[in-house]
């Protein structure tokens, strides 16, 4: 077994993860939103606005997680790669027409 320095990521880890990420920014918008429409008697425009505002905050949210998680996994790849022949890239072929 490849040592992975704690880093083996588990992609059902990662996808709730990420569920849970949208859920809790959608909830606090939607908390945000309710509460300034009770105190401005807007309902339901501040609601709207603020649901808005958590699912693009947590879409940002779960581009950076990912992101970083597929840095890590880069990095965990490239050191158990350390030492051996570069393979060649993927869709190249042996002949050449």
């Amino acid at each position: 077994m490849p040592d992975t320095d704690g880093a083996d990521f588990s992609a059902w880890g990662l996808l709730g993860q990420v569920g849970f990420i949208v859920i809790i920014a959608l909830g606090i918008g939607l908390a945000v939103g309710l509460g300034l429409d009770r105190v401005f008697g807007t309902k339901p425009v501040l609601t709207l606005v603020g649901v808005t505002i958590g699912f693009a905050l947590g879409i940002a949210t779960v581009y950076r997680v990912a992101t970083q998680a597929a840095e890590r996994a880069q990095a965990v790849y490239q050191r158990s790669r350390k030492g051996k022949p570069a393979s060649r890239p993927v869709g190249q072929d042996d002949d050449d027409d």
